[in-house]
């Protein structure tokens, strides 16, 4: 099998590409004649920078700190002021009491007592009027 010869495809003819004038079809840039500003007229002058505008108030107000205590605060969902409704429920703090004393040799459902103590349960904090979630005071 012989290879294919290269110099008897057709080439389409090559011209230089234009130069950067005939490329640019644009006329040269011409300065537009300028026109005065418009005259100085008294009371038509922008309002002072002095002047006090009137700045938007924003309220952020804290919430209280959660105890493991029903806690006087405002809901931030309703917005209104209330006194917590609180559940206990078993936490990071009850899970590892439990494998705490299941590794001590406390078996035979010794170890489920931080499950029945609130001490060692985490205290969830809702809201009384809209029952929406508040926050959570954590056990350490």
């Amino acid at each position: 099998m012989d290879n294919p010869v290269y110099t008897d495809i057709t080439i389409f003819p090559v011209s230089p590409p234009p130069s950067y004038l005939e490329a640019s079809a644009c006329p040269p840039h011409t300065e537009a004649p300028r026109t005065p500003p418009p005259a100085y007229t008294p009371g038509s002058f922008p309002p002072s920078y002095n002047e006090t505008m009137p700045v938007p108030v924003v309220v952020v107000q804290p919430t209280a700190a959660l105890a493991d205590h029903p806690t006087a605060t405002v809901c931030p969902h309703c917005h209104c002021q209330v006194t917590t409704s609180i559940t206990h429920k078993p936490g990071m703090s009850a899970w590892s009491t439990c494998l705490l004393l299941t590794l001590l040799g406390l078996i035979c459902g010794f170890c489920l007592i931080p499950f029945m103590i609130n001490k060692c349960k985490d205290v969830h904090h809702s809201c009384p009027e809209c029952h929406r979630h508040i926050g959570i005071f954590v056990r350490t």
